[in-house]
């Protein structure tokens, strides 16, 4: 909407079907954008017509996790439409058909409109891709690229504690799942960098890259002994997120910054960038001067959490997390005013710089360290009322 003042034409395009599946529509995720196209579809969201008389044999792609039968019912239910929905298409040996590969192209398409008329600049351009989001379906080509020789059940849906669950096999195949998924995505973004290059617009475009969260992905340091983001864990494997940034100027080139940025600071960068001034009130700050070498950090500390589950806080070498008990978690969902903060699991505070996979818990050790990060967590999220 600022960009909008300003003469600029928006568009977001997307196949993340909470920015527009029903239940989340009134959020008007849209708001402002002068071009919106939805592609829907993805992991069987947003789909009415699915053609209920097709077979399709859920356990040759499902295996049980031992959760509560409600749980158990529920996945293979879920499962069970994503594969009548597969079964009625034949893309998916095809990655120029997926949906990140949709997505690209329709902003792609977007761009050489804009040229056609005449409008090389003052575009904003928003592609919000699922991908590499499970179901970690990649295409033939990509599944089978960093585990050929894998001879076991072809899972689609799976989540839950490893230990128990899955076979080192299985467990080391979802990997390769994942990295072929995030291969078809980076062969996408190439190529629409390749267009934006041949368009002749790419040394006239800021390019701002990020993720929402990250993936557990198995046992030890891989995940915490979970596969898929199921349980409210703010470890560095669903909270340390890429954020990579292409200043067409060629400002902070090849550089690679240890200062803390978070999500907010999207906004404010991209208004920085183009000589606006941020509105009042917001969190997020400018990054641009830590591409100029101006400043060395824009904050002290990162903040991460999952909604009425649990709040972390880290600087550069202490990590601390904090759970709230399920009691209270559900109170929030009622709306209900908590008080304060507490916590129904031992609180964990790690050493990141000895211990990056967050594996060695040291809160008895190191209290001190614990309550002067406590403290500084709180008092951050009373500045933000």
């Amino acid at each position: 909407e600022i960009l909008w003042s300003k003469g600029y034409i928006s568009a977001i395009i997307s196949d993340t079907f909470p920015l527009f599946a029903p239940h989340w529509e009134g959020l008007n995720y849209g708001r402002g954008f002068d071009y919106i196209h939805w592609i829907r579809g993805q992991g069987a969201q947003g789909i009415v017509d699915i053609d209920t008389s097709i077979n399709v044999e859920v356990d040759k792609f499902y295996k049980p996790c031992g959760m509560d039968p409600f749980t158990e019912k529920r996945h293979r239910e879920q499962l069970k439409r994503y594969l009548q929905y597969i079964s009625q298409w034949d893309w998916w040996d095809n990655d120029e058909c997926h949906f990140v590969a949709r997505v690209i192209k329709e902003g792609i398409s977007w761009l050489k409109r804009q040229i056609s008329e005449g409008r090389r600049d003052k575009l904003f351009l928003w592609l919000d891709c699922l991908d590499p989001h499970e179901p970690w379906d990649p295409p033939t080509a990509f599944s089978r690229m960093y585990d050929p020789n894998y001879e076991g059940k072809e899972l689609i849906d799976f989540g839950g504690e490893v230990e128990g669950y899955l076979t080192e096999e299985e467990e080391r195949h979802i990997r390769a799942l994942y990295a072929g998924e995030v291969t078809l995505v980076d062969k996408w973004i190439g190529i629409f960098l390749e267009n934006l290059d041949s368009m002749g617009i790419l040394d006239n475009t800021l390019l701002i890259f990020i993720s929402d969260h990250g993936e557990p992905l198995g046992r030890g340091g891989w995940g915490h002994g979970i596969i898929k983001k199921i349980k409210p864990w703010p470890y560095e494997e669903v909270s340390h997120i890429p954020f990579i940034l292409r200043h067409p100027e060629g400002i902070g080139q090849g550089k690679r910054i240890k200062a803390f940025v978070e999500t907010c600071d999207v906004m404010p960068t991209i208004l920085d960038f183009l000589n606006m001034p941020s509105p009042k009130g917001i969190h997020g700050k400018s990054v641009l001067p830590l591409l100029t070498g101006e400043k060395e950090k824009i904050r002290d500390y990162a903040y991460s959490g999952y909604y009425a589950k649990s709040w972390s806080i880290r600087d550069d070498e202490w990590k601390l997390i904090l759970w709230l008990p399920e009691e209270i978690s559900m109170l929030h969902r009622k709306r209900t005013k908590i008080g304060f903060l507490k916590a129904s699991r031992k609180p964990e505070l790690y050493n990141l710089k000895q211990d990056p996979q967050e594996q060695e818990n040291l809160i008895d050790k190191y209290p001190d360290v614990a309550n002067t990060l406590e403290l500084e967590l709180r008092r951050f999220v009373d500045s933000l009322a």
